[in-house]
């Protein structure tokens, strides 16, 4: 990881197992609020694509094919629909930095499962615009942060 100190100095640190805790905890925070304030302006036809997308993410998940990927699709129609553009900023100008430090590690085949259950989990939880379930089940998308 690079950190840059503007009119100090550039300093190579490196991506630990701390780091990437950071980098789940904050992603499971952000997403589950993006799912918090997504939801309730979700249609019926918006919450059913949704669920499609979560369904896909799982499956991919469950394929050992690349997880952040999958969810990013998932995350995207959430935000937009935030109505809140700072989220924007969020997943165009910062999220790079949570895929990188979370591409710096392999899932093992609990972790797999888990993400993929807590996937499934927000996709049941859209379709039935159950925000409070969506929200839990969003933060265990990237880790036990509930």
């Amino acid at each position: 990881m690079v950190e840059v100190h503007p009119y100090r100095f550039t300093a190579v640190t490196e991506i630990d197992a701390e780091v990437i805790r950071e980098t789940r905890q904050f992603a499971a925070l952000q997403t589950a609020a993006m799912a918090r304030l997504a939801i309730p302006r979700l249609g019926e036809g918006d919450r059913a694509w949704a669920s499609q997308l979560a369904d896909e993410a799982a499956a991919t998940i469950h394929g050992g094919g690349e997880w952040l990927p999958a969810h990013a699709r998932l995350l995207e129609h959430l935000f937009r629909r935030t109505e809140n553009r700072l989220f924007s900023f969020l997943l165009e100008d910062l999220w790079f930095v949570v895929l990188r430090n979370l591409t710096q590690t392999d899932l093992s085949m609990d972790e797999r499962v888990a993400i993929a259950t807590a996937v499934t989990d927000l996709g049941a939880a859209i379709l039935a615009a159950d925000v409070s379930q969506a929200e839990a089940a969003a933060r265990r998308m990237f880790g036990n942060f509930d």
